[in-house]
């Protein structure tokens, strides 16, 4: 019986999903942040403090998860484009609902 051995990850990989993992996993939490605080100004009418303060609660798991999903993901590619362009659009959207009337 023979039994295929899986394939261990260089130190490239694991680098490359570490920066991953902590740069996307960060700008994807900022983003996440920055519209979760905006939102909940606008559409529950929370104080900015009681709307930072929860998004900031929330944010510990969204970057935890986010960071082990890079690890977990099959394709570093297709992970790194969706968190760093989710991440950017979150912010680009927070910063343009906070300078709309």
């Amino acid at each position: 019986m023979s039994a295929t051995k899986a394939a261990t990850p260089g130190p490239r990989e694991i680098a490359a999903r570490l920066a991953t993992g902590l740069l996307g996993g960060w700008l994807f939490t900022c983003g996440f942040v920055c519209l979760g605080t905006v939102l909940l100004m606008r559409g529950a009418a929370f104080d900015f403090e009681d709307a930072q303060s929860l998004a900031f609660l929330l944010a510990f798991l969204v970057f935890l998860i986010v960071l082990l999903w890079s690890f977990a993901a099959a394709r570093l590619a297709r992970t790194a484009s969706l968190l760093f362009g989710s991440g950017a659009l979150m912010t680009a959207l927070a910063w343009w609902l906070s300078h709309t009337p």
